[in-house]
């Protein structure tokens, strides 16, 4: 990020690239999760 970026009073835009952030680290989290216990159930059987 460079300094006119974080100076500009852009809340709203920074609210919603906070959101999408946190989004997408739950969504990729969530598969990660789900890939770890695919791979745990193959390798069980």
């Amino acid at each position: 990020m460079s300094a006119a970026a974080i100076e500009q009073p852009t809340t709203v835009q920074e609210i919603i690239v906070t959101h999408h952030a946190g989004l997408m680290k739950d969504v990729a989290s969530f598969l990660a999760l789900s890939l770890f216990i695919t791979a745990v159930l193959i390798w069980a059987y």
